[in-house]
C-alpha cells in the first residue's frame, strides 16, 4: 500500500493500542487484515469517536474494538483544539490554541487504558496525536507495548528521553514519524 504511512503489520494475535484513532483509518484494517487481533482505539472527539464506531460496525470488527473517547495524555483531561481554524482541521491538537473550536474533555493514560480493559501485553501501537505522545506515553505501563509506531510533533529528542530505556527508537526529524521496538 503506497499511502500506508504505519506499515500496519499482519499476522498479530494479542491486543493493539491505536492513540488518536480519529474515524478508524489504522483501527478498521489492522483489525480487518488480524482476525486474532483485538485494539484498544483512543479518540478524544466525540463526532470522531462517533465515526469510528460506525466505521468498525460497517467492516464487522467492533466487537474486537474497545473505544475509549477520552484524551490521551496523563489522565487529567484537558483542553482539545479542533476544526478550520486550528493546527490540522477536524483532527485534533492539545497543544494549538487557533481560533478553531475546543472541547474540554476528561483524559486517559497508557496505565488507566490498559488496566480498565484488563491489557497486559500490546504487540503493535500506533500514536498519533497532535502533540499527546510525551505525556501519554511517559508511563510505567511503557513496558507493556512492544512496537510503537508514531508521529512526533515537538522533538525527537524529548522522545527518546521517554523511550529509549526500554525501547529502540529510529527517527530522526523533530517533527515526522518514529519508530520504537522494546528491547
Amino acid at each position: 500500500f503506497p499511502h500506508d504511512e504505519y506499515h500496519l503489520p499482519r499476522g498479530l494475535s494479542g491486543w493493539a493500542l491505536d492513540v488518536g484513532a480519529h474515524i478508524g483509518g489504522v483501527s478498521v484494517p489492522l483489525l480487518m487484515d488480524n482476525p486474532e487481533l483485538r485494539c484498544i482505539a483512543i479518540e478524544g472527539l466525540p463526532e470522531n469517536a462517533e465515526l469510528l464506531q460506525a466505521n468498525l460496525e460497517r467492516n464487522g470488527v467492533l466487537d474486537r474494538a474497545i473505544i475509549i473517547n477520552k484524551l490521551a495524555g496523563t489522565g487529567t483531561g484537558g483542553k482539545l483544539y479542533y476544526g478550520p481554524e486550528s493546527h490540522h482541521e477536524f483532527i485534533g491538537n492539545v497543544a494549538v490554541a487557533a481560533h478553531g473550536h475546543a472541547a474540554e474533555l476528561a483524559g486517559v493514560s497508557l496505565a488507566e487504558a490498559l488496566m480498565v480493559n484488563g491489557v497486559d501485553r500490546i504487540v503493535w501501537a500506533k500514536v498519533d496525536c497532535e502533540g499527546c505522545e510525551y505525556a501519554f506515553l511517559d508511563s510505567a505501563a511503557l513496558p507493556l507495548i512492544d512496537r510503537i509506531v508514531g508521529e512526533v510533533h515537538h522533538g525527537i529528542a524529548r522522545l527518546r528521553s521517554i523511550l529509549e530505556g526500554t525501547h529502540v527508537v529510529t527517527g530522526d526529524a523533530d517533527l515526522g514519524a518514529f519508530e520504537a521496538v522494546r528491547r
